[in-house]
C-alpha cells in the first residue's frame, strides 16, 4: 500500500492527499479544467491484475484484542465528500463508487478474530458491512466488505468494531476507497490501456491514489505501473 501501513487516526481518521507521504504528486488543474485517468501501462514479471483507487478516508490501526469487542466511534472525522464525483445531473455525489476496506495493518494471527465497519448508506442511514474475517492475513493485505442488504452506496464511514479472541495477535485499520479501473497483464509483457479502456474516470488534484495488485497464483512479482492523467475542460 502506498503511505504509511498505519493511518495514525484512531479518534477521528483522515482523509489522505496526494500530499500524504508515499502518495504520488498530482499537479492540480487549472482553470476550469478537471483531470481524468487517461493511460494506464503495466509491465510485471508474472501475470496479474492491477486495480487503481483513490484513497478516500483511513482510520487506524487498532489491535486486535485478545477478549471482547474494541469499538472506534470516528466522531469528528473529516467529509471526503469532494472526492466523489458528480452524477450526470451535476448536484447529486455518486455514492455508488465508494466501497469499504479492512486493511491488516500488522498481520492477523491464526485465530477466528473478524471487524466489522459502521457507515452510512447513499441516503444517510446507519449500515454495518457485518463481521469480515481477519484470520491468517498477511500484512498490508485489504479485505473488501460487503454493503448491507439494499444499501448501493457509503457517504461515511462512522466507526469500525474489532472482536477478539485468545491468543489473538495483529491490528486492522478501515478504509473507504473508489475504484479508477482494474488492468491486467501477462508475466514479461508491457500492456498499455487508453482511454477507450479506461472510460476517463475523474480524479482530483488532492486524489490518493493506490494500486492494489491481484497475483494470478502464489507466485509473485512487483509490478511497473505507469498513469497519465488529462488536463481537460469537460464544456
Amino acid at each position: 500500500m502506498a503511505g504509511s501501513l498505519n493511518p495514525s487516526s484512531v479518534v477521528n481518521g483522515a482523509v489522505p492527499t496526494d500530499a500524504t507521504a508515499g502518495f504520488p504528486t498530482i499537479e492540480d488543474p487549472t482553470g476550469s479544467n478537471k483531470l481524468y485517468l487517461s493511460r494506464v501501462a503495466i509491465n510485471a514479471s508474472v501475470a496479474m491484475s492491477v486495480e487503481l483507487f483513490d484513497v478516500l478516508f483511513w482510520a487506524g490501526q487498532t489491535t486486535i484484542p485478545t477478549s471482547g469487542t474494541t469499538t472506534v466511534a470516528l466522531t469528528s472525522r473529516p467529509s471526503f465528500t469532494t472526492r466523489v464525483p458528480f452524477l450526470v445531473d451535476g448536484t447529486t455525489r455518486d455514492w455508488t463508487q465508494v466501497q469499504l476496506f479492512i486493511q491488516l495493518s500488522v498481520a492477523g494471527s491464526n485465530h477466528a478474530h473478524t471487524t466489522s465497519i459502521d457507515y452510512l448508506d447513499q441516503g444517510g442511514a446507519a449500515g454495518n458491512t457485518g463481521n469480515q474475517s481477519t484470520q491468517n492475513i498477511a500484512v498490508n493485505r485489504l479485505i473488501r466488505c460487503p454493503l448491507a442488504a439494499g444499501d448501493t452506496g457509503v457517504q461515511e464511514l462512522t466507526g469500525y468494531n474489532v472482536n477478539g479472541i485468545a491468543s489473538a495477535t495483529g491490528a486492522v485499520s478501515a478504509l473507504a476507497m473508489r475504484s479508477l479501473g482494474k488492468f491486467r497483464t501477462q508475466g514479461g509483457l508491457s500492456t498499455l490501456y487508453g482511454p477507450d479502456y479506461t472510460g476517463l474516470p475523474e480524479i482530483f488534484g488532492a486524489s490518493a491514489l493506490l494500486a492494489v495488485v491481484y497475483t494470478d497464483s502464489t507466485s509473485s512479482g512487483v509490478p511497473s505501473v505507469d498513469i497519465e492523467i488529462a488536463h481537460m475542460d469537460p464544456a
